[in-house]
């Protein structure tokens, strides 16, 4: 949810005073904490700012006292803004002898960090926008920075509330360019957009939601959401019942059949792992059309894989389940040619890289030409189709995700560290799957390759667009955890691949 979605929330729930809220969303946030086992001699030290996140902070300062915790401070980073809730919890911790230090701007003078500390973030919460040059934007940037430089030398566990202080709710970005960097966020009521997209990975940590046991709330958080775009958080549970199921009678051509189009010269690889991602998703015929002409090569790899010529693309394209157009394609006049045959295709279509450059380059498109279409591009091709810089991408993901796929009137699948998958009719999808080791060439081509499989095998093109995200995520995220993020390639997936599109989770 954005932050307006939240405050409308919070409205709902908000007695006379909101002190109670606080103490409930405060007692939630305790409740994970202590699921962690912290050692009672560890030293606790909670960074409070002066509204309402900063009153979250006193209250878990509290209850670190009341639960035997010895060594509690509260660092008041700013002084607390008069007549709100948050004094209340502030007189709540001081009078139960509460220890408080004023933060002074400069170092951990007046206080001092131990090792292994656990530090509590309640500086700022999810309205921060901006950060100027008060003296108290001063000493909160100074705050986030004394945090971030001394975490790993002091082995910190930080611990943030709701969102890392200094970091955008609605879009995941640091503001001002250096947010807290917690180990755990404790996000109240439901995950927000700023806790999955933008740089929320470097930032965030561990995220977990808590106070959600609120009185009707599942059926508030949904007229909320209606009220407004629509976005679900998906994860890969989620997409069990979408998976393709096989009857006893299947065949290879009841199974998918697929045609994948692109692989110029030099880049029939990208076409390559695009089919054998296809093939590991369950597509039961493949049929890959290389513009290089190269037929040898898929056969090497795997010689279930069908190949044709340029000459049979009009034929292909009539038995197409579904078709993928542009891995490794390229930008010249025979590839437009090509790519300009694919996209009037009735089939499903999915259409990445080099196919995305040629979409935009036609300036317009025939209505009929994107029906039950996938587009698949990353920050700098989302740029292109936008016409803007990838900063702007970056600094509103999901707007623009929805832009495109309003624009193209498709499934727009915008990949990055956490992925947006918006429809035209403005419904979005977010996930906190994948992992940094997929920071590599020919994830995207297999990521299209298994979203083109499911399409081939009955999925509509929603349904598609997120079961293949989510597959292309945990199979990054098994892999990493069996041999570790560093070096690990495209294909080093393909095992997991063909374990999660059967309903079996290889981190089980």
């Amino acid at each position: 949810m954005d932050c307006s979605q939240i405050r409308e929330l919070e409205r709902i729930y908000l007695p006379d005073t909101g002190y109670d809220l606080m103490r409930y969303a405060a007692g939630a946030i305790y409740r994970k904490i202590k699921e962690l086992n912290l050692d009672r001699k560890r030293q606790i030290l909670v960074f409070a700012g002066s509204g309402n996140n900063g009153g979250d902070g006193y209250e878990i300062a509290s209850a670190f006292m009341d639960d035997g915790y010895a060594d509690v401070t509260v660092v008041q980073v700013v002084p607390q803004k008069e007549g709100i809730d948050a004094n209340l919890a502030r007189r709540h911790y001081l009078d139960n002898d509460g220890r408080e230090i004023p933060f002074d701007n400069s170092s951990e003078s007046g206080f001092r960090i131990s090792d292994g500390a656990v530090v509590v973030d309640a500086v700022l919460g999810i309205g921060i926008t901006s950060c100027g040059d008060s003296p108290n934007a001063l000493k909160i940037r100074n705050t986030v920075h004394l945090l971030n430089s001394l975490k790993a030398e002091k082995n910190l566990l930080v611990l943030s509330v709701d969102i890392p202080s200094l970091l955008n709710a609605d879009n995941g970005m640091p503001v001002g360019g250096e947010a807290v960097m917690a180990d755990y966020t404790y996000t109240v009521f439901t995950a927000k957009t700023g806790t999955l997209t933008g740089r929320a990975k470097d930032y965030c940590g561990t995220v977990k939601v808590v106070g959600n046991t609120l009185p009707d709330f599942e059926d508030n958080l949904i007229r909320i959401r209606d009220g407004g775009v629509l976005r679900h958080f998906v994860s890969y549970g989620d997409i069990l019942p979408l998976l393709p199921k096989r009857n006893n009678c299947a065949h290879k051509g009841t199974a998918g059949r697929v045609l994948l189009v692109g692989g110029s010269k030099g880049m029939t690889g990208a076409l390559i792992l695009a089919s054998l991602a296809a093939l590991r998703s369950g597509a039961g015929l493949i049929t890959s059309l290389a513009l290089s002409g190269d037929m040898t090569a898929f056969n090497a790899v795997n010689p279930c894989i069908m190949t044709a010529g340029t000459d049979d693309l009009d034929e292909k394209l009539k038995s197409a389940g579904a078709v993928l157009t542009g891995p490794g394609m390229g930008r010249t006049a025979q590839a437009e040619t090509i790519f300009k045959k694919c996209i009037m295709s009735t089939s499903p279509k999915v259409i990445d890289a080099d196919g995305l450059y040629h979409l935009h380059a036609l300036k317009a498109v025939a209505d009929e030409g994107l029906v039950r279409s996938v587009l698949t591009p990353h920050v700098g091709e989302a740029a292109m189709l936008c016409d803007v810089h990838a900063s702007d991408i970056e600094a509103d993901s999901v707007g623009a995700a929805l832009e495109i796929a309003r624009k193209y009137g498709a499934v727009c699948v915008l990949k990055s560290a956490s992925t947006v998958i918006a429809t035209p009719d403005g419904k979005t999808y977010l996930t906190s799957t994948g992992c940094s080791g997929m920071a590599g060439g020919g994830m995207g081509d297999l990521l299209s390759g298994i979203i083109t499989a499911l399409l081939g095998q009955g999925l509509s093109p929603v349904e598609a667009a997120v079961a293949g995200v989510l597959i292309h995520g945990e199979a990054g995220r098994a892999e990493a955890a069996a041999n570790g993020n560093i070096g690990m390639c495209a294909a080093d997936l393909l095992p997991h691949v063909r374990l999660l599109v059967n309903g079996i989770s290889p981190r089980n």
